[in-house]
């Protein structure tokens, strides 16, 4: 195809994704009075995560005592949270429910007409509300719009731009290039400040949602942005129904009382967390599953028998007009009286880790970049993302970032970028189409879902394993320096697999520094949590020497809790894996 020259945006505000955060951050540097820009390589309200969860989010009220809340999240968390960003958290999500609601966001309520809420998994006091995602979103895109925000659907941002032209950079992030994912031209976006909200990420093929490709790393890699506790990103969730049928309600499942049983009728939860039961942290759910399967005990089911009535109500309602669930689609017996076989979906590129922010209100450590949603790594939470809590910290950092990135653009001029910058950069971005050989993108995809392995392998972690998987990904990134794209769709396919690639690549090294074992990450010849050398936050970034790692010392003595003084033990999922119970007040 014949390469156009690009077309030159100018904005004040750029924001790179188009889910929650995104909106909120959209929306709140246009209250502001700042140009915005978004772009979203789909079409936002009708794709990512934030059209296909399951509804859920924190929701803390007026008046309500938010110590308890706050205290729960913390000690869930590991203790590995900011706890400033907690109580931030909490606070400021009273005010973005109150904003739903003045926006008409349909929230399910109870027979009383009273928002209904119920507790969130893994929680004994912090409690959610359901709303609808998907007329959400298109609520959302249409207050944007009437705000003055410029959507760019079907944009793919192929790298930030900046100021010194370096990857990594000495000086700061002042835009981005892109290309349109269906007509192939190309745009160059000249931003005061941008926001990156591309949300987490995931392998093709091991999600409902296979455009979250893990975009926004790659792209703040790159400009050098530092990342941390990636290994966290090892995770997942029950979303295979009878082997054939994705199902996007866990989270909603066990909130209206579902429960998990073994081949012996057995509901094998009560053996490990006898008091919170299916609720408890998806980790040691998905590694019971495991070992139910592991000890002959398989298959497990999920119990829909035990759901209450209002279960399937919200089913009907939560995914809008048009969506058929896969409980309600007759392709299944009927789950009110027939046990459904369920398998879980594990990846290294989950929920957990991403994007620092370096503060409260969303910058980075690259100036004129800002993060959100969950890409960014969700230290209000820690290591425990409860249900609820990744859509409130969507709302709340988007906000957030939005307003920040707003206020100091008021004080930045303008960044141009010169024709031969732009030149190098479309030509290294377009040359997969000029290849006349090399793999295609597919073939990529494939390699790296073989190296990652089954379920299990991804759950069970040890310094070998580590070792042959990045040997092998050494091979797939020459691979990808010579893929090859026929069309502009296979260019698109190219870009997803290169994001797949440094995300895996990325959480991989992260795992194979850390030297313990601490909630969903869990290390076989590590088995034990070491707070005496993992008590931290675990940084890295690119320098112009190579891949940096390093510890960030959690300044514990400025926050009001504080973890109990403990020896080396071992971690909930080793403990799982040998039969050995632990007590859950902490861990």
């Amino acid at each position: 195809m014949i390469i156009s020259k690009p077309s030159y945006i100018s904005t004040d505000v750029l924001v790179v994704g188009g889910g929650f955060a995104g909106m909120f951050a959209a929306l709140r540097a246009a209250e502001l009075g700042a140009h915005v820009v978004l772009v979203d390589k789909a079409y936002v309200s009708r794709s990512g995560a934030s059209t296909m969860m399951g509804g859920i989010t924190t929701a803390p009220f007026a008046g309500e005592d938010l110590t308890p809340w706050m205290e729960e999240f913390v000690k869930r968390g590991n203790y590995l949270v900011n706890q400033d960003r907690t109580r931030q958290l909490l606070e400021d999500q009273r005010e973005r429910l109150r904003e739903l609601t003045e926006w008409g966001i349909p929230i399910i309520k109870d027979q009383k007409g009273n928002t209904r809420r119920f507790l969130s998994r893994g929680m004994v006091h912090v409690r959610c509300l359901q709303f609808v995602p998907k007329e959400t979103m298109e609520i959302l895109r249409d207050l944007a719009v009437a705000r003055g925000v410029k959507i760019l659907d079907r944009m793919i941002i192929a790298e930030l731009l900046t100021t010194d032209g370096e990857y990594p950079t000495r000086g700061r992030v002042c835009g981005a290039f892109g290309f349109h994912t269906q007509e192939g031209t190309s745009t160059v976006i000249q931003a005061k400040n941008t926001v990156l909200t591309t949300g987490h990420a995931h392998l093709r093929g091991l999600h409902a949602v296979n455009n979250d490709a893990g975009d926004g790393l790659r792209l703040a890699f790159n400009v050098g942005a530092r990342l941390v506790d990636l290994e966290f990103g090892f995770g997942g969730t029950f979303n295979i129904l009878a082997k054939t049928l994705n199902f996007f309600n866990y989270n909603v499942f066990v909130a209206h009382g579902g429960q998990m049983l073994n081949a012996s009728g057995e509901r094998f939860m009560e053996k490990h967390d006898p008091v919170r039961l299916e609720r408890s942290e998806l980790s040691r759910v998905v590694a019971a599953f495991l070992k139910e399967v592991l000890d002959g005990r398989g298959p497990v089911y999920m119990d829909f028998r035990s759901c209450d009535d209002t279960f399937w109500s919200d089913l009907a309602s939560l995914r809008g007009k048009g969506f058929i669930d896969a409980m309600q689609s007759g392709l299944l017996p009927d789950p009110r009286t027939t046990l459904i076989p369920i398998e879980p979906q594990w990846s290294v590129s989950g929920l957990g880790g991403g994007l620092q922010l370096i503060d409260l209100d969303g910058h980075t450590s690259v100036p004129g970049l800002l993060g959100a949603g969950t890409l960014a790594n969700n230290d209000a939470l820690g290591t425990h993302q409860s249900a609820g809590g990744p859509s409130a910290f969507c709302f709340t950092s988007g906000h957030r970032a939005g307003e920040t990135a707003a206020r100091e653009a008021a004080e930045i001029p303008i960044s141009k970028v010169t024709a031969t910058y732009i030149n190098e950069l479309q030509g290294r971005v377009y040359a997969p189409l000029t290849r006349a050989t090399g793999p295609l993108p597919d073939e990529l995809q494939d390699l790296m879902l073989d190296i990652q392995g089954s379920a299990l392998d991804a759950v069970v972690l040890n310094g070998t394993r580590f070792a042959v998987m990045l040997n092998k990904l050494d091979e797939v990134e020459l691979m990808i320096r010579k893929v090859r794209a026929p069309d502009i769709h296979e260019l698109v396919k190219a870009y997803d697999a290169e994001s797949g690639f440094f995300t895996l690549r990325l959480c991989l090294i992260s795992g194979q520094d850390r030297t313990e074992s601490r909630e969903m990450f869990y290390r076989e010849d590590y088995p034990e949590t070491n707070d005496e050398e993992w008590f931290c936050w675990h940084t890295l970034h690119l320098s112009k020497d190579g891949i940096v790692l390093g510890k960030q010392r959690i300044p514990i003595e400025q926050f009001p809790y504080k973890p109990p003084t403990r020896d080396h033990r071992l971690s909930p999922i080793a403990a799982l894996m040998q039969g050995v119970h632990v007590a859950t007040d902490y861990n």
